[in-house]
């Protein structure tokens, strides 16, 4: 319930982490990548 709330008062931090979670697995994606190549 609280989780909830902060939740919705915190948009743009949401968005924030969500671009970061992305930055994180394309760097994960390009790692793995590296060393199969």
């Amino acid at each position: 319930m609280i989780f909830f709330d902060t939740k919705k008062k915190k948009q743009p931090q949401k968005q924030l982490l969500q671009i970061t979670m992305n930055f994180k697995i394309i760097l994960i994606i390009f790692s793995i990548i590296t060393i199969l190549v």
